[in-house]
């Protein structure tokens, strides 16, 4: 559980620490947290390869790079890498754009536009009492986007809400070409690195087509900074963080980048968290975690029918 804690609190860390930098110009006028990202995922392929050829000497990993990288699905990969890539790009777009808070809680219900396109796209079972949690997540969607329209005047319709609303349909897709291609990896540790080169790849051609490449912002300590915290996500993930106790615990835990995410805002940032986003971060969680302990309670019983019809 300790790595699930640490995995979540490196990624949110990393997001405010970037935004921390750019915003008090420690990098040259001019460079944008998407430059800053691409050129920190060129270097944690990098810095990731050596921890794999380290790792690698002490522990089995079962799988082969010549495998993974040398096979007919790779053009496929890298081409279904580009929609979450875009996502994580437009994403950080919009956190130098807008504060951190609303962002991340607005984007709270993107799970439940991923199911709806796993029930199109991937064929996943449909069950009638689900919509349940859809709408109580909406309620909450509603609560920390528009409340601030009757109580402080502020109009959330500048910009900040229709940014929300295009991540979270690409993200959604995103998530449902990641899931589809991650289903054929049972290995952590080789998603995890494919991932990191197809993310480095793409941090290269951005750079170079868009002529953003900089060697001042590669070789800066602030830049090796932000990198490392993301690479000590991807080593937390690794060393189990997948496995927890129980399906409650589990789903618990997911909710804790979240608010690692307001409270480095607060620290780093001084963005603070208004109450009724807060009241709406809860309405959206409880609904998201009934939604999925009993997503996962009904995938239980079908493969208990399943197995006693057999």
């Amino acid at each position: 559980m300790i790595f699930y804690l640490l995995a979540n609190c490196f990624s949110a860390l990393s997001n405010a620490v970037n935004k921390f930098f750019v915003k008090n110009d420690y990098f040259s006028e001019g460079v944008r947290m998407v430059d800053v990202t691409f050129h920190a995922n060129i270097i944690n392929f990098f810095l990731f390869m050596s921890f794999f050829f380290i790792y690698r000497r002490k522990h089995d990993v079962g799988f082969s790079l010549r495998k993974s990288f040398v096979n007919k699905g790779e053009i496929l990969q890298i081409l279904l890498f580009s929609i979450p890539i875009y996502a994580a790009v437009f994403k950080i777009s919009a956190l130098e754009k807008m504060p951190i808070p609303y962002f991340e809680i607005s984007s709270m219900v993107k799970p439940f536009l991923v199911w709806l396109l796993a029930l199109l796209l991937l064929h996943e079972k449909f069950y009638a009492y689900y919509l349940i949690y859809v709408f109580m997540a909406m309620v909450g969607f509603l609560v920390a986007n528009f409340s601030s329209i009757f109580l402080e005047g502020y109009n959330s319709a500048d910009g900040d809400l229709k940014r929300i609303l295009i991540y979270l349909a690409i993200g959604a897709v995103g998530d449902i070409t990641r899931r589809y291609y991650c289903r054929k990896w049972d290995n952590a540790m080789q998603s995890i690195f494919i991932e990191m080169f197809i993310f480095g790849l793409y941090g290269f051609l951005y750079l170079s087509i868009f002529n953003k490449f900089s060697l001042d912002v590669f070789l800066s300590p602030w830049t090796y900074i932000y990198s490392s915290l993301a690479l000590l996500h991807h080593i937390c993930i690794i060393n189990g963080v997948q496995k927890a106790p129980s399906v409650a615990a589990l789903e618990l835990l997911n909710f804790s980048k979240n608010i690692f995410s307001l409270i480095f805002a607060a620290l780093l940032l001084g963005e603070e968290t208004k109450w009724f986003q807060i009241l709406g971060a809860v309405i959206i969680g409880v609904s998201l975690y009934s939604f999925n302990v009993r997503r996962k309670k009904q995938d239980k019983k079908n493969s208990d029918n399943l197995e006693n019809n057999v």
